[in-house]
């Protein structure tokens, strides 16, 4: 019997929406038993999930350390028989293989600023059939760098983004050798580092957009992953959009399909997905 622990969403609307995940991983792997780990507010609603088997309610706060009670938490899902990877935006930088041993890789939060090193690794995965899920909008909008601390041995401890004023400021664009312009600390999409979030996500964050809070309007209801949902073309799911949004963009791959597609103001936002030539659902 294998195990599998879920992670699941901070918000309720986004854990009724892994629902059909749950439900596909149980159709393919009927021996699969899925657990979640869970916020307190959310946890009842993973419990009437029938795809769901334990949930374990968490206490543990975004932005607080509590090593206490992880370590803890860490003992109890290792006596509970969980495979476990844990991976940080910097264990992902710094490690190329790191992504390779595993079939999906998730993106969960706000995931706005990425490195090269960071990029390079998730696409070098895809590439290879891991799955990539990005559940946030907004991501790897910025690139950064990564410095030193002023302690020695300290690597990769400061943040480098230098973000409007880039072509002004970034040493490496001031240092009159180009082969290292694609380190700037500006967009992705703009130059000189011309590499648009769209082709690797299916998508990119809506510039100029208002910050909104809105409904998903679905699009394509008959796509695999909205099997057993329910859901007709034009349904929405309410609230579940927003703030920040991504919407279409040129740069994405040419078979990537529109799951939904909402108004925000005059634009629209987009939620996709698409396969890599290697297989990989992104």
């Amino acid at each position: 019997m294998r195990k599998a622990l879920v992670i699941a969403p901070n918000w309720i609307g986004d854990a009724l929406m892994a629902q059909p995940l749950f439900a596909l991983l149980k159709a393919r792997h009927p021996r699969l038993v899925i657990d979640a780990l869970a916020p307190k507010w959310v946890a009842p609603v993973l419990a009437r999930m029938p795809e769901i088997g334990k949930v374990f309610p968490s206490d543990l706060a975004h932005g607080k350390l509590q090593l206490s009670a992880r370590l803890m938490f860490a003992q109890q899902l290792k006596h509970e028989g969980y495979d476990v990877a844990y991976a940080t935006n910097l264990d992902v930088h710094r490690n190329p293989t790191l992504l390779m041993s595993h079939r999906a890789f998730l993106s969960v939060g706000h995931d706005e600023y990425w490195s090269w090193n960071m990029r390079r690794h998730v696409e070098q995965a895809r590439d290879r059939g891991v799955h990539l899920a990005f559940f946030s909008a907004n991501t790897c909008y910025w690139q950064i760098r990564l410095a030193p601390s002023m302690q020695p041995g300290k690597a990769d401890r400061i943040v480098i983004a230098y973000k409007s004023t880039a072509h002004a400021q970034d040493p490496v664009l001031l240092d009159l050798d180009s082969s290292n312009d694609q380190l700037a600390t500006t967009k992705w999409r703009s130059p000189p580092v011309h590499q648009p979030e769209a082709s690797l996500l299916g998508g990119m964050y809506l510039e100029g957009a208002i910050p909104f809070d809105g409904n998903l309007v679905i699009q394509s209801p008959t796509h695999w992953i909205m099997r057993n949902t329910g859901l007709h073309e034009g349904d929405q799911l309410p609230g579940l959009l927003g703030y920040e949004v991504d919407g279409d963009a040129q740069s994405a791959p040419a078979n990537r399909v529109v799951i939904a597609r909402s108004p925000v103001g005059q634009r629209m936002a987009t939620a996709t997905i698409y396969e890599a030539s290697s297989g990989a659902i992104v």
